[in-house]
């Protein structure tokens, strides 16, 4: 569960820097899906400054552990299938700006990968995990496959939510 926890703490990185660096791509996607947000909640700095604080969280998942970690990724990704599920309602096929100017269409595939984010997160709650960071020190030995582990993970969600939506739109199948 510590390995699943910080994949999700991984994306939330990655996302949250992406978002930093270019608040394009989440602004645009914002503007698709219709939300009724105050206009300066979308502006570049807001934002950069949400993708800073989903960072910010990430890191936390990672350093933390315990039940905070676990509540940290069922809000977390929670909201994110929540506005994952309303853009592909709302916009299907359109990218969700979650990864900056790497498409990741809005899919229900992508909204089960935020759910099932956010169930893990559940579980950690009820169940509380250790941090990445009291594993590695505790057992030294582990930290290269748990650090695998968890980076495989991540990039199977991150391919779950990116790749498989645009295959399973290409061939045409019903998945």
């Amino acid at each position: 569960m510590t390995a699943v926890l910080g994949a999700a703490a991984l994306l939330l990185v990655v996302a949250g820097l992406l978002k930093v660096r270019d608040p394009g791509p989440a602004r645009a996607a914002l503007a698709r899906a219709r939300t009724p947000l105050p206009e300066w909640s979308v502006s570049p700095a807001a934002v950069r400054a949400g993708g800073l604080v989903q960072a910010l969280v990430g890191v936390a998942i990672l350093a933390t552990g315990g039940r905070t970690a676990g509540a940290l990724v069922l809000v977390s990704f929670t909201a994110l299938a929540l506005a994952s599920w309303r853009m592909a309602a709302v916009a299907p096929g359109s990218s969700c700006g979650c990864f900056g100017e790497v498409d990741a269409p809005a899919h229900w595939w992508h909204v089960a990968a935020n759910a099932g984010l956010a169930a893990a997160g559940a579980v950690a709650v009820a169940w509380p995990q250790p941090g990445l960071a009291a594993v590695v020190a505790d057992r030294p030995l582990i930290a290269v496959p748990l650090a695998l582990l968890t980076v495989t993970l991540a990039y199977a969600a991150f391919l779950v939510m990116t790749a498989l939506p645009a295959l399973v739109t290409r061939t045409g199948a019903t998945a």
